[in-house]
């Protein structure tokens, strides 16, 4: 697969995590100027009606997983910046 931006010299993911909901963007840099690419957050959508309880944890790392995969493959970063968990 052919990386979405060729003219940009770096592709930089940013991962906010949160098991319920993370936070991710993408930026483009071509040593002179920054291009926002991305921005979103990445969550469980219940399908269930507003009493639809909290997934357990594994289902929710599997949709982090399964998001954050996709922005991958579709953005190719060469470099990724994560926030360090706050407690």
């Amino acid at each position: 697969m052919q990386r979405l931006s060729n003219s940009f010299s770096r592709v930089i993911i940013g991962v906010d995590p949160g098991t319920i909901t993370t936070g991710v963007g993408v930026i483009a840099d071509d040593g002179s100027q920054l291009k926002c690419l991305y921005s979103g957050t990445i969550r469980y959508k219940s399908t269930k009606a507003k009493d639809d309880p909290t997934p357990d944890f594994h289902t929710r790392l599997e949709v982090i997983y399964s998001g954050l995969e996709s922005i991958i493959k579709k953005f190719q970063p060469t470099v990724m910046a994560g926030e360090s968990l706050f407690h």
